[in-house]
């Protein structure tokens, strides 16, 4: 955008159309470019067994009873879950559409 005024009196423009090409659709092979993805089963695990004890501690907590002892199994399955997370993966083809 430009304006023109008593003390800037020119204007300039330029066509950018000029030289303007047609887009072209091209084919573009995907197949091995994706890579793979690994997953890593130990914290796959120890994320199951945050889950349970998630429930189970759910249902303690609804019958007020102790929780000590399943809040300490949470605290170290999500410890042992982001420490093995670089550990132990299982390698897959990375899906593609």
């Amino acid at each position: 955008m430009s304006y023109i005024t008593p003390d800037d009196r020119v204007f300039t423009w330029t066509n950018y159309l000029k030289k303007y090409s047609v887009p072209t659709v091209e084919q573009v092979a995907v197949r091995g470019s994706l890579g793979d993805v690994r997953i890593p089963l130990v914290s796959l695990a120890c994320g199951l067994v945050f889950a349970v004890l998630l429930g189970w501690l759910w249902q303690r907590r609804r019958a007020h009873k102790p929780l000590r002892v399943i809040g300490a199994g949470l605290v170290v399955a999500a410890i042992a879950a982001v420490a093995g997370w670089p550990y132990a993966g299982h390698v897959v083809a990375r899906p593609a559409c």
